[in-house]
């Protein structure tokens, strides 16, 4: 049977806003969930509040925040095979990111960081400031500070654009997961999150994590079209895998 080549494009722009268009989609369902359930009185709408709730867990908003990090964990592999053919300086720093990402899509799903919140409430005390109420971000602002340390000497050498998209990514991407956690904190210390505020908090801050990491992915291509131009994934068949052997 004669084979045939077909070819995917993957545009970053297009990928970036066909996922910035489903993350708002999202959130904007989630929300208008949130505000049924809270002015409308509708307490579970046949599933849906919960299911698409974009602070609750094993659900649609999360499977998605957990698929885009997946993405990124994929395309930083990637990158990281085809640099370290190029010999390229420091490419098992793409290596590591492409872990780290992969333990945030494993997080996401499991909430590993939540266990921190009681042993750090214990050493912190009753007397903790309101901001650190979810107080694993204390541990988490510490391993932050580290890891831009460590990959600063890395992210200098990569190309201008490849360093804005990367560092605006970071402050999106933090700015929701550790800012607007405190931000949520301080607010249900004092008020609890059993509220519509609350839940308009929690949007925000998980469509900041959405933005960041579709950015981060956007960079990524963009890096990846700039340096390589054309990237091509080649399956063999069985047959031909035998022929090539004998």
């Amino acid at each position: 049977m004669r084979s045939s080549r077909h070819e995917f494009p993957i545009r970053p722009s297009r990928t970036a806003l066909i996922l910035g268009a489903i993350a708002a989609v999202l959130a904007l369902i989630s929300l208008g969930m949130q505000l049924l359930y809270y002015l409308g009185g509708h307490t579970n709408l046949f599933g849906l509040v919960p299911y698409f709730n974009i602070d609750n867990e094993s659900n649609i908003p999360t499977l998605f925040a957990v698929m885009l990090l997946l993405f990124a964990a994929l395309l930083l592999f990637i990158i990281y095979i085809l640099d370290k053919k190029r010999g390229m300086h420091r490419s098992w720093m793409w290596g590591i990111l492409a872990a780290g990402f992969l333990f945030l899509a494993i997080d996401e799903f499991v909430c590993i960081h939540e266990k921190w919140i009681k042993p750090m409430r214990n050493i912190l005390g009753p007397e903790a400031p309101a901001i650190l109420h979810y107080s694993w971000v204390l541990p988490g602002l510490v391993i932050v500070l580290v890891v831009l340390v460590f990959f600063l000497p890395f992210w200098m050498r990569l190309p201008a654009r490849t360093r804005i998209h990367t560092a605006a990514a970071a402050v999106l991407y933090i700015g929701g997961a550790v800012g607007m956690e405190m931000v949520c904190g301080s607010y249900v210390k004092q008020y609890g999150n059993a509220n519509l505020t609350f839940n308009i908090l929690v949007t925000i801050e998980e469509s900041l994590e959405y933005a960041g990491v579709i950015l981060f992915i956007y960079g990524l291509l963009r890096y990846a079209a700039d340096t390589y131009e054309l990237i091509t994934l080649q399956l063999a068949s069985v047959g031909r895998e035998k022929d090539q052997i004998s």
